[in-house]
């Protein structure tokens, strides 16, 4: 081997190597073997153990009972300068690989990374420095489609791989370079120190992954993602609409129906209890008085629930005074009421006292009437 090479002493060696359906093997002028891929220890029917530290012409010595078979496994290979085997693993390379030396130019670059970049030949791209592809401000429009800006954070981010890579030998990340057109191409990058044979720096080796499509795909995600939930957001709002607008409806119902109770438990004690009472009072046969009796029980039984609801809405207000208020709110006089009801004057003056404590009218001027009045 006349010369060292930086991809030989990349730790992406092995992996790239082994790619080749090709025996792949290196070694120094005194034929020495340093290194080799899978093919080829496998054709000779070899560990790779064994054949670290053997002399390539040691394999062409005849072993007993396979010389003509170890013969043949030999005459299978063909021979590379470093150079073309060099190439060779560049050319089967799926990725872009971009090797810089030093001083960050770019020294090697295979057709993948050509065709990535967007440039007619790899000469193109020979002798450029690393940094005029690498994007540091502005905004940038992206193969994706999208327009990418380039700020502080994502240059502190970068700079920070940078470290890694030169304090732990390999770095992995996602990045942008210049297309030749101005585009930017998202990249995933794994960059690795190439060095010699004492451990000094030499370059850099970057294996580059165009994941344009994958970006498309994530963006896609993305903006299904936005739209789901806008279409939530908008049902979300569309149902709290609808239960405002049922919570109105439902209130609205409800005292619609507390209006319809209170004027009927109003009509039957100002309509039809006096006239029961008035009857029961009266010259009635035993049988007729017990039928009274029995329909004004049935007619109580029925009202109860009204006369509830409307005794709380009144400050517990009893029947009676229910009864009285009712009257007052009529215009009758306490004089009417009490020869309605058969009951003492001073009776009903009473229960008008009581009615005026429990509305919280005591010791005020205002007319108990025109209060009841105002009372739905």
């Amino acid at each position: 081997m006349p010369k060292e090479s930086l991809l030989i002493n990349s730790s992406y060696f092995h992996d790239l190597a082994n790619l080749l359906n090709e025996g792949l093997f290196f070694i120094n002028a005194d034929c020495d073997v340093l290194k080799t891929n899978r093919s080829f220890f496998h054709m000779l029917g070899y560990d790779e153990k064994d054949i670290s530290g053997l002399n390539f012409m040691d394999l062409r010595y005849d072993v007993p009972g396979e010389s003509e078979l170890m013969q043949k496994r030999i005459n299978l290979f063909k021979m590379h300068t470093l150079e073309q085997a060099e190439k060779k693993i560049l050319e089967n390379s799926g990725d872009a690989i971009i090797i810089t030396d030093f001083n960050l130019r770019i020294v090697t670059v295979n057709d993948a990374a050509r065709r990535v970049l967007g440039y007619e030949s790899v000469a193109g791209l020979i002798g450029k420095i690393i940094m005029d592809l690498t994007p540091f401000e502005g905004t940038h429009e992206c193969t994706t489609g999208e327009k990418i800006t380039i700020d502080e954070n994502w240059r502190k981010r970068q700079t920070a791989i940078a470290d890694e890579m030169f304090v732990q030998g390999k770095a992995r990340s996602e990045t942008y370079l210049f297309q030749k057109d101005g585009k930017l191409v998202p990249l995933e990058v794994t960059m690795s120190l190439l060095k010699d044979s004492r451990g000094g720096r030499r370059g850099a080796i970057s294996i580059c992954r165009d994941i344009t499509a994958r970006k498309l795909s994530e963006n896609k995600i993305r903006d299904a993602y936005k739209d789901l939930e806008q279409k939530v957001a908008e049902r979300t709002r569309n149902l709290q609409e609808a239960n405002t607008a049922l919570r109105v409806l439902v209130k609205d119902r409800g005292a619609e129906r507390q209006e319809l109770e209170e004027r009927i438990l109003a009509n039957v004690e100002e309509l039809v209890l006096p006239h029961l009472q008035a009857l029961k009072e009266g010259r009635l046969e035993r049988n007729q008085k017990t039928r009274v009796e029995i329909a004004e029980a049935n007619l109580h039984e029925v009202i109860a629930p009204f006369s509830e609801q409307l005794s709380s809405k009144f400050m517990k207000l009893t029947p009676t005074e229910i009864q009285v208020a009712s009257f007052i709110k009529h215009g009758k006089t306490t004089k009417q009421i009490a020869e309605t009801l058969n009951l003492a004057y001073e009776t009903i003056e009473t229960h008008r006292k009581n009615i005026r404590k429990k509305l919280g009218l005591r010791h005020k001027k205002a007319n108990l009437r025109t209060y009841l009045l105002s009372i739905k």
